[in-house]
């Protein structure tokens, strides 16, 4: 991945509050679960990197009872700030931190956390080797990760339409941020890089996860405000914005049943434990 991958998804405060709003409960927060499966929230100190809107650090803080406290980290202020807004709505026993900071430069003191989470974040580390170093140092010998990282583009159709939409009507390359979420290691690769860090007992698992939207227009709609392709979708004049659902109604009318439009997210799931 480019290594301005990072800057390429940051989000402003509109799109942050969207994404919390239109894809948390329908992409993270399933994903979450399916990671939860295999790394159950626990007492202990626990880390979510790259935790975003904190979805899986609100969740364990949720979760983990009274002597667990949760620290989130995301270099993007604006996806923070949702997360802090949402702090004071979940009832979580235990104190939440959120540090804003990129994965490769965790303030954090070594062997500190019981369990690290990264749920979707490491295909936007600038420097993937030294992000899962930083993981691992933080971690206590015998401490858990748990790990999700979206399967390659080739499973994700959908996105591949939106994104030609995005290019075609509204900016020349701007598909190219649609992408990026489904460009992070795969397979192999992903199990190599946490082997190579000093984990063991490295284990994937591909997870299928179903989801809905109310249209091919509202999938597209709801990504388009969420995503780094707001402000060009928001400036866009409506007989663009009508040409664009055209255009995603039509190219999506294989995934289109009489309740909206519906197709699966597959993950993999990485668990480990620090050697």
């Amino acid at each position: 991945m480019a290594a301005d991958s990072t800057e390429q998804f940051e989000l402003g405060q509109d799109a942050a509050e969207a994404y919390q709003r239109y894809l948390v409960p329908v992409f993270y927060a399933p994903c979450a679960e399916r990671l939860f499966g295999l790394v159950p929230p626990r007492r202990g100190r626990v880390l979510d990197v790259a935790c975003g809107t904190g979805v899986v650090a609100l969740a364990v803080a949720r979760r983990g009872g009274a002597g667990t406290h949760v620290t989130g980290v995301d270099p993007d202020e604006a996806m923070l700030a949702v997360a802090r807004f949402l702090t004071g709505h979940v009832g979580a026993p235990g104190p939440i931190e959120w540090l804003q900071a990129p994965a490769e430069e965790l303030p954090l003191e070594d062997r500190a956390f019981d369990l690290v989470y990264c749920q979707q974040g490491l295909q936007f580390f600038s420097d993937k080797i030294a992000g899962i170093a930083q993981m691992r140092r933080v971690l206590r010998p015998g401490g858990a990760a748990g790990v999700a990282v979206w399967r390659g583009p080739e499973h994700h159709t959908p996105f591949h339409e939106v994104a030609a939409v995005w290019d075609e009507y509204l900016q020349d390359g701007l598909g190219e941020t649609m992408r990026v979420p489904f460009s992070g290691p795969q397979g192999s690769e992903l199990r190599a890089l946490f082997q190579n860090a000093d984990f063991t007992d490295v284990h994937l698992r591909i997870a299928i996860i179903p989801v809905r939207f109310a249209s091919p227009e509202a999938f597209l709609h709801e990504t388009s405000l969420a995503t780094p392709a707001r402000p060009a979708y928001m400036a866009a004049e409506r007989p663009t914005v009508e040409a664009m659902r055209e255009r995603i109604r039509q190219r999506l009318t294989w995934a289109t049943d009489d309740e909206g439009v519906t197709f699966p997210l597959q993950a993999w799931l990485l668990t480990a434990t620090a050697a």
